[in-house]
């Protein structure tokens, strides 16, 4: 689902940027159809997967206030220089498709645990 997901992401976040910057229905159709797309992504099920079961509340929630601090609380002055220095609407959307290919890297690399014994 999470590879679907940042897949759907790399591939749709620059036509969904320009379709948003066509109208005020472009940009809600856009913001739906992201939306829609970034539900698969904000699983965080699988992060569980990575901790010990002591330590997977804390791992968790650590995990989710840094990525949301990294990514989310810098995205929008990225954003904003973007557009300044580039003068191009659309890359935030590029922007947006750069992070979901790195995502789609790391997610290649996830360790698999659907096969693994359990304790």
């Amino acid at each position: 689902m999470a590879i679907w997901s940042a897949l759907g992401l790399a591939v749709l976040a620059g036509p969904m940027a320009v379709v948003a910057s066509a109208s005020q229905l472009g940009l809600l159709i856009g913001q739906l159809i992201m939306g829609a797309v970034l539900a698969g992504v904000l699983l965080v099920a699988m992060v569980g997967e990575l901790f010990p079961a002591p330590l997977r509340s804390t791992g968790m929630s650590i995990t989710a206030g840094l990525a949301t601090a990294l990514v989310g609380g810098t995205a929008p002055v990225v954003d904003q220089i973007l557009v300044t220095v580039s003068r191009f609407d659309v890359a935030p959307g590029l922007y947006v498709s750069l992070v979901a290919c790195l995502a789609l890297v790391a997610l290649r690399r996830w360790p698999e645990t659907a096969f693994r014994a359990t304790v």
